[in-house]
């Protein structure tokens, strides 16, 4: 007990894991604790199909699943399970094997005192967060944790976190675009010559065999169908395809993005493409919006520096054209210049075991076969390094 106690009140119980949760739990922390991103409460009589939909929902749940008590009320009344028969319970402890089967789940029963005056227990159910795959329940339905609520995903909310947890693998997806005549031939050039450079074997190879090397299509027949990164990389339109793979340039008057009759964007700039020719006019059009500053050096000398660092600036654009959900097909990136600050809005959550805290050292790109045709086209170099480059050349620079 003396264990638990020190783990419980080591920290303030708001900041607990659920793990810490699950391993210090007595009455005397359930009581702290409210229903929120780590913990679920439900009355002991409950049937185990009713609670299929909380199973999936913490294991669907970023970023470590969460935690369902049984056997205590909304408002924190402890019920007890102790006038649940043996099989009640039976069944109870192993309804996540029939009602979510890919549900990761280990449970304990916790003593308490219930609110009638007897001696009784919660079940505590631990649900893991799962990184690989999509949990849906029996009947064929997944849920998510919004807020305090447990939201139902529709088959669009579904597919986008398959994608997201490699499930389904939309680089991979064939495309209805003809080759060579849809893709811009210096592109491929240009990937195909960046591949041959670095694996001298490939020397001897057409481009088609190098692009079905590279994963970016297949052969069948003598044909090449092209995938979708290989749209995304050298279609001559992918917008046909994706028609949120364009680049929208607001430059903002004020500080403040503003509406209606306070509408304050001053400059609209579409920009469409594949990505090489995405990034090469958006860095055109960035620079030349830049204001540029002067200050006096410990020499003597004034220099000349634009507002924000090239570096910096570019290595976001870059991040938001690779590593954006095209799953999210319609949905464009913004660059939105503001009076003090540059913002770049990507589609998509993190993706799979990145957060805020580790974004800067983890290394999981969401489009791997996408992020190696542009290494090979000089973009991006691999290894984590572009985020740590833009963090240490400056504060107002923001990536969403």
């Amino acid at each position: 007990m003396s264990q638990q106690l020190n783990l419980t009140f080591s920290k303030h119980y708001a900041l607990l894991s659920p793990d810490e949760i699950y391993e210090a739990v007595d009455q005397s922390l359930l009581t702290r604790l409210a229903e929120d991103r780590r913990l679920e409460r439900k009355p002991p009589g409950m049937h185990g199909q009713a609670l299929g939909p909380w199973f999936s929902m913490w294991a669907n749940t970023l970023p470590e699943g969460g935690l369902l008590v049984v056997g205590m009320e909304d408002k924190g009344r402890f019920t007890g399970c102790h006038k649940l028969g043996a099989d009640q319970l039976n069944r109870l402890e192993k309804s996540h094997y029939v009602y979510a089967p890919d549900a990761r789940v280990e449970s304990k029963r916790v003593s308490v005192m219930a609110t009638d005056g007897e001696d009784s227990f919660v079940v505590i159910f631990r649900v893991a967060y799962r990184e690989d795959k999509v949990v849906h329940t029996a009947s064929g339905e997944a849920y998510i944790r919004r807020g305090d609520e447990c939201h139902k995903l529709t088959q669009d909310e579904i597919r986008e976190l398959q994608i997201d947890r490699r499930q389904v693998d939309i680089e991979k997806e064939p495309v209805p675009l003809r080759y060579p005549q849809d893709f811009d031939p210096d592109l491929i050039r240009r990937f195909v010559d960046g591949v041959k450079k670095v694996h001298q074997p490939l020397q001897q190879y057409d481009d088609v065999t190098v692009l079905t090397q590279r994963r970016l299509g297949r052969m069948s027949d003598g044909l090449f169908t092209p995938n979708t990164a290989c749209a995304l990389a050298f279609a001559r339109d992918p917008g046909e395809l994706f028609p949120g793979c364009q680049i929208m340039f607001l430059r903002i008057d004020g500080e403040v993005e503003l509406s209606g009759d306070q509408y304050n964007v001053i400059k609209r700039i579409p920009i469409e493409g594949p990505i090489p020719r995405l990034l090469e006019q958006a860095g055109d059009v960035i620079a030349s919006q830049l204001r540029d500053f002067s200050r006096l050096g410990e020499d003597g000398i004034f220099y000349t520096a634009p507002e924000y660092p090239y570096d910096a600036w570019y290595e976001a654009l870059v991040n938001a054209c690779v590593h954006r959900s095209y799953g999210l097909k319609t949905m464009n990136i913004f660059v939105k210049m503001f009076d003090d600050k540059l913002v770049i809005e990507s589609p998509g959550g993190f993706p799979p075991s990145v957060t805020p805290e580790n974004i800067y050292v983890s290394h999981q790109p969401r489009n791997p076969t996408l992020m190696r045709a542009m290494f090979y086209m000089g973009l991006v170099k691999e290894h984590a390094e572009g985020t740590k480059r833009m963090r240490g050349s400056t504060p107002m620079l923001l990536l969403l």
